[in-house]
This record gives C-alpha cells, sequence and structure tokens, in this order.
C-alpha cells in the first residue's frame, strides 16, 4: 500500500472514531470531532495557507555511529521518499523536527508514516475544539510517551500601553487568545498557548514543544512539535501593530563554562530557518537546529532522551529568565504600592497565579527527567562504556537539580506576592484607620463648635434686632446676655458632661482619702 493511501486511511479513521457517539460507545470519539474535521478538509477548499516563501517547516536530523547532521524536508513528497520517514538502518536514529502551524497533509504524512498515536496531534492541536470537553489536562498514565516542554519568551514594548488597556488585555486574555489560535491558517506560523501581560511594556508568551517516540528498527524515530515558527509576536492580542514598531524579543541566554573562548562554528550555520532573518527573532527558533549535543553521537543514538536534552536545557534557561523578570517586577509592586495600592494588589496576585501554572510544569518535568523522558523510550545499553553511562546520568541529575531549584524559586515568589498582597491590604485598612480617625478628629471639632453657636444662633432668634440701642425694639440690650450666658453654660455643661462627670469622681476620691488619711492618721 502506497504512502498516500496510509495517509487518506490514518485520517478516515480519525474521523470515524470521532463519529462515535456516547451513547453506545464506551471509548466515545468526540473530542477527536475537530480533528477529524480538520484532517478530512476537502483539497478544494484547503484550511491551511503554504509556508511563507523560504521557510522551512520540518527537518530531520539522522544520527548514527558516524553521522549526526540535519536535512530540511521541504515538502511532503521528500518526506515520503525517506521510506515514510524510516530509519536508514537498524542502527540508526532520527529525530523529525516541526516548527509551527501544520497543514492535514502534513500531519497524515507524519502520522501513518511514522504511526504516531493521533492523541499526539490531537492534544497539540486542541484549540481548534469548540467545545471544552474538560480531558486535559490529561492523567499521567494517560500520558505515556507523551511529553510537553513549555518555553516562555519575553518581549519589550517600544511603546508602553496605559493601565487601562493592561486591565482590559487581563480581563479578556482567555477569550483574545483563544480567538488568535482559530485564526491560525498558515504553515509555520506561530502558535501561543499563553500570553501574559506584566506591566506597561513587558509581556511574555508561553509555547510548547510536544514530544513523542518509538522504537524502530533497532533504532528509535522521535517526533518534535514546536510552536516556535515566524511571526510571534507580530499580530497577535498582545501587540499594538498600529504603532508600527516592532516589539523587541528578550534573547534566551544559555550558559556554558568558557562559552565567551570556545570557537561557534556550530553556530555560525546558515540555514532558511526563517525567510527574513533579523535581531529580534526568538532564540527558541533556532532549536529545530541544536535541540542535542551533536558530538557525543554514540550515546544520543542510543538515548533518545540524551539526544533531545538540548530542549530541556533550553527551557532551564528560559524559566530562569522569566522568574527573574517576575522577581522584578514584584519588587517594583511592593516598591511603588503607596503610589497605587490598588494596581500593585491586582499586578501581584496575577503574577502568583502564573507562578502557580509554572510550579506545576515544573513538578512534571521533575518527573519525567527522573523516568529519562519516558518508560517506553530506549535506554542507552550496558555495553557502552561506563564514561558515557556516567555523562548521560550527569546531564540527568544536572537536569534535575535545575528544575528544583527552579521550582523552589517560584515557591518562594508565591509566597512574596502573598505576602506583598497581605502587605498592601493591611497598609489600606491602617490608612483608612487614619482617615476615619482624622474625620472624627474633625466632627469632634465641629460638634465643639455647635455647641458654642447653637446657643447664640437661638438666643439671636428669639431677640433679633428689637433694642433699644438698634432703635427697633424697647429692650435694653443687657436682657441678651442674660439670656445667653445661661444657655451657653448649659451648652457647655450638656458638651461635656461625661469629662465633669469624671472630673466629679476623681474629686470625691481625692476628698474621701484626705478624710480617710486625717481619721486614722497617728496623733
Amino acid at each position: 500500500m502506497d504512502a498516500k493511501t496510509l495517509e487518506r486511511l490514518y485520517a478516515k479513521d480519525i474521523l470515524s472514531h470521532a463519529c462515535r457517539a456516547q451513547n453506545d460507545n464506551l471509548y466515545c470519539g468526540s473530542n477527536y470531532r475537530a480533528l477529524g474535521t480538520f484532517l478530512n478538509a476537502s483539497a478544494l477548499a484547503p484550511r491551511t495557507l503554504p509556508a511563507v516563501p523560504g521557510f522551512i517547516h520540518i527537518n530531520r536530523r539522522i544520527i548514527s555511529d558516524d553521522e549526526d547532521n540535519v536535512k530540511d524536508l521541504n515538502t511532503v513528497d521528500e518526506f515520503r521518499a525517506t521510506q515514510g520517514g524510516q530509519c536508514e538502518s537498524k542502527e540508526t536514529a532520527q529525530v523529525i523536527f516541526v516548527r509551527g502551524f501544520s497543514s492535514p497533509d502534513w500531519i497524515c504524512a507524519l502520522g501513518a508514516g511514522l504511526r504516531i498515536d493521533p492523541e499526539f496531534f490531537r492534544r497539540h492541536l486542541h484549540f481548534l475544539e469548540k467545545k471544552d470537553y474538560y480531558d486535559l489536562p490529561a492523567t499521567r498514565s494517560s500520558s505515556s510517551n507523551l511529553i510537553r516542554i513549555r518555553i516562555t519568551s519575553i518581549f519589550l514594548r517600544q511603546v508602553p500601553i496605559s493601565q487601562t488597556h493592561i486591565k482590559s488585555l487581563r480581563r479578556d486574555e482567555a477569550l483574545r487568545l483563544k480567538k488568535h489560535q482559530r485564526a491560525a491558517n498558515r504553515i509555520g506560523q506561530s502558535i501561543v498557548r499563553r500570553f501574559s501581560i506584566h506591566n506597561e511594556q513587558i509581556y511574555t508568551l508561553e509555547q510548547d514543544i510536544a514530544i513523542t517516540c518509538k522504537r524502530n528498527q533497532g533504532g528509535w524515530t522521535a517526533l518534535v512539535w514546536s510552536d516556535i515558527g515566524h511571526s510571534s509576536n507580530g499580530n497577535g492580542p498582545w501587540s499594538r501593530s498600529s504603532h508600527g514598531t516592532p516589539d523587541e524579543c528578550i534573547p534566551t541566554l544559555r550558559h556554558s563554562s568558557k562559552i565567551a573562548l570556545l570557537g561557534h562554528e556550530s553556530t555560525s550555520k546558515t540555514t532558511n530557518l526563517r525567510p527574513n532573518p533579523d535581531n529580534n527573532q526568538q532564540s527558541a527558533s533556532l532549536l529545530a537546529l541544536h535541540h542535542g549535543p551533536h558530538k557525543e553521537m554514540r550515546l544520543s543514538r542510543s538515548s533518545p532522551f540524551f539526544a533531545l536534552s538540548g530542549l530541556f536545557l533550553f527551557a532551564v534557561s528560559a524559566e530562569n529568565q522569566f522568574l527573574n523578570m517576575v522577581q522584578a517586577c514584584i519588587d517594583e509592586c511592593v516598591q511603588k504600592q503607596s503610589l497605587n495600592q490598588r494596581i500593585s494588589s491586582e499586578t501581584l496576585d496575577y503574577e502568583k497565579r502564573l507562578l502557580n501554572d509554572h510550579i506545576k510544569h515544573a513538578r512534571d518535568l521533575i518527573q519525567i527527567i527522573e523516568a529519562w523522558g519516558d518508560s517506553s523510550w530506549p535506554r542507552a545499553p550496558e555495553s557502552l562504556p561506563q564514561a558515557d553511562h556516567d555523562q548521560a546520568d550527569a546531564m540527568r541529575k544536572g537536569l534535575i537539580a535545575d528544575f528544583t531549584f527552579l521550582l523552589q524559586k517560584a515557591e518562594y515568589m508565591v509566597g512574596q506576592c502573598s505576602e506583598g498582597v497581605a502587605y498592601i491590604a493591611n497598609a489600606a485598612m491602617l490608612q483608612e484607620s487614619r482617615n476615619a480617625t482624622e474625620q472624627a478628629h474633625s466632627v469632634h471639632r465641629l460638634t465643639l463648635a455647635a455647641f458654642f453657636f447653637l446657643p447664640l444662633s437661638l438666643t439671636t432668634l428669639l431677640f433679633g434686632m428689637n433694642f433699644v440701642e438698634f432703635g427697633a425694639g424697647t429692650l435694653k440690650i443687657w436682657i441678651f446676655f442674660v439670656v445667653m450666658v445661661p444657655i451657653l453654660v448649659l451648652s457647655v455643661v450638656i458638651c461635656f458632661w461625661d469629662r465633669i462627670g469624671s472630673w466629679a469622681a476623681r474629686f470625691r476620691v481625692r476628698r474621701n482619702g484626705r478624710k480617710y488619711d486625717s481619721e486614722f492618721s497617728l496623733p
């Protein structure tokens, strides 16, 4: 059976499973309807547009004892020509690296040629589903051989936005993102899983790298699908394209011992990974070429986890920069909380929710690394030299230590956010208490003034201007003071009755004390 027939059957099998109703099938396929419809789209009305000219959507890394290089696959026919993606020999391993959004033809070719579980594609394209079945995130047992690494990229706006715009973006984040994801229609277009607005200038994009691996003919084949393609930050709801100023992508900085003193032949490869190379591309776009060690070919061929370790190392660097950036935002919120407590409190609560999601993902990755990727992945055979086993184990332990450090760091920052929100709430309550005290003092002064001016007003109201001295009556003006003074004294007594009572009580105590001393004093 030729490759095209297998691909059509692959798509039809998925659509057939999607048609299984819940009323007569325990394993209903409702959650496959979007994928089945996507893969069986009519050729007359294709859903996806071709990639931007010059962009390489898929490449293939071939690993053998004497070879470790990357070859571009420009068309589906080129992939079919590699015998359905199978390795050339029993002792060869390969990595198929997919970048950005893909087409039904490519997915069917990869799925049928490599015999990939359709669940791998469904989870990566779950945003196509119009209805949420709440089956994701899935359990560990149902996620066997389905690994997902989250990569976070930091962007810096050239034109800051207002706090009103920030609030609007945060409020409608999920809705805007869903709309943007479903609008994907070009091969190689970047997919964004989450965007986060941290302040007027900084925002982050979270993207996934999905991995599955299978044994074949004594070797292995890994399929890596990265969300990072082209135009990650150009037309999303997080950007302001109307200003015409592109946002700056902060590079993900990798560390290696004495890296500044080493040669850079491996990074000087020329490739058409991007149609219009610039100095503002995401560092993760180069992972298609540099996702694992290229010198230790014997160990990489035997262990897919070691061959793909560069993806985990890159995730460590990206996550560390993300946490450092969030730490700076937290410090800024705490320092400026006196200027606007509401904005600072909302930002800290926002960062806290974001950090909790990253904590969960870090824990998942630690479990994956402890299992050498997955229990079904090939392991380095015992026949390899002990030095190779030690190198692989050191790589795994180093990754566990790095992600454990990042996990603890994120947990500490969550505590900082909680303490910051509590501090701001206490400061707000203290300020309200001070305002209430000041208001009470003002009311007290107003009350005193009223007690003095009310008798005067009452007396004036009674007599008016009817005095002989004013030529308007028969009464003498001294009568006014004779009447006003008693009323004023009565008002003062009523106003200070509590104090007068306490003064009288203290006076009685003192008088009784002196009387007691005089009666019982010695002669």
